[in-house]
């Protein structure tokens, strides 16, 4: 099925006339929609408005190049400046647990507002899908800011996510017509506002308890992330296709530095705007289906954490940890007490090395995305 769709299908920068270049999604219901941001900026009436130009593809290759650059400088600067200004964890994984700079996700936010300015600039039409989502990600990134500053809480962290949404609701740039597997386009006009609020906060939560080992997080993100484009790409839908794409040059050069041996983490700055990044991905690129099928183990992982301890809750506030490294290696916790997490799960009857979990949760994360791709085969 995949014959008759190429690169050079995904939607072109959308020539509207002058009785749609103000469309907003609520105009179905009232001749008269209320004022938003979207009457501020001239968007697409929807994301697969229009086809036919593979420009979307090169302003998007050109977004991953320059969003690489940037991080790429930005990271090799900033790695021993945040050292000498003792802005560091512990990689506690590792024998001695050597100090490691943190906050390194400044450089993949730098990267990706550097990619989506390229965007905004090449494709106008986009802007306002552009702007919106990257205003969501300042928010998530400034708020992981205070988590790491001054430790928000179990309990407040997820409460302040909802902000984040903010954006998404006031923009008048969601439809809230979800397609979903073996239901077909639900027609969500009340609840979905509250779901489009609470997705990147939720996102979030998930992907900051996804980083605990070197380049878990980054890489798993680059595969969701790329499997999102696919979709996005074999379905004609040029707005998904264009904010899965701003997000990968900033992503694969941070993974050159998280890698094992790690020489920056992310922090929460850089956690929290990943997730946010999935969440209204999902909300302005309407690919809520294949995304929560290719984030899975993600979902899942966060789910199992909450389940085991009871609710949202610091590391700090945890009394055991849910493996135990030794000269290496790392093993689960034989304490029944202690978190279920997906690292735990691969490591219960055998440890491990940390390159070999990453790359044991890469291919659930690439098995996910292939069930994300054949969900979306069979919706088109």
């Amino acid at each position: 099925m995949l014959a008759g769709h190429s690169f050079s299908h995904i939607v072109q920068p959308v020539h509207l006339s002058r009785s749609t270049s103000m469309v907003t999604p609520y105009s179905f219901r009232s001749k008269a929609p209320p004022m938003s941001m979207s009457k501020l900026i001239k968007v697409p009436d929807r994301p697969d408005a229009a086809r036919g130009s593979p420009v979307p593809l090169l302003a998007s290759l050109m977004a991953i190049v320059a969003g690489f650059a940037l991080t790429e400088v930005t990271l090799s600067s900033f790695i021993p400046r945040l050292l000498a200004a003792d802005i560091w964890g512990r990689d506690v994984h590792k024998p001695g647990k050597p100090r490691v700079a943190e906050m390194g996700g400044l450089s993949t936010l730098m990267g990706v507002a550097c990619s989506v300015s390229i965007v905004s600039i090449l494709l106008p039409s986009y802007s306002g899908y552009m702007f919106v989502f990257l205003a969501v990600l300042l928010i998530s990134a400034f708020l992981g800011y205070l988590d790491d500053s001054m430790d928000l809480g179990g309990k407040l962290k997820p409460a302040l996510s909802l902000i984040a949404g903010i954006p998404l609701v006031a923009s008048g740039l969601i439809v809230p017509r979800p397609l979903i597997p073996l239901v077909g386009r639900a027609r969500l006009t009340v609840v979905y506002p509250f779901i489009a609020l609470g997705l990147p906060g939720v996102f979030s939560m998930a992907t900051n308890m996804m980083d605990p080992l070197n380049g878990m997080l980054a890489s798993n993100s680059i595969i969701l992330f790329s499997f999102l484009a696919l979709i996005a790409a074999i379905s004609g839908n040029s707005v998904a296709f264009l904010l899965a794409m701003v997000m990968l040059g900033p992503l694969i050069s941070f993974l050159r530095y998280n890698r094992y041996p790690a020489k920056v983490f992310s922090g929460n700055i850089g956690s929290m705007s990943i997730g946010a990044a999935l969440g209204s991905l999902a909300v302005l690129g309407r690919v809520e289906a294949p995304l929560a099928i290719g984030s899975i183990p993600m979902l899942v992982t966060g789910f199992m954490i909450l389940a085991s301890i009871g609710g949202f809750k610091e590391k700090a506030e945890m009394t055991d940890r849910p493996t135990i490294a030794e000269n290496g290696m790392i093993r689960a916790n034989p304490n029944p007490e202690a978190p279920i997490t997906l690292i735990s799960i691969l490591v219960v009857d055998k440890a491990k090395r940390e390159p070999k979990i990453v790359r044991e949760t890469n291919l659930l994360f690439f098995i996910s995305g292939i069930f994300a791709l054949i969900t979306q085969i069979f919706l088109m």
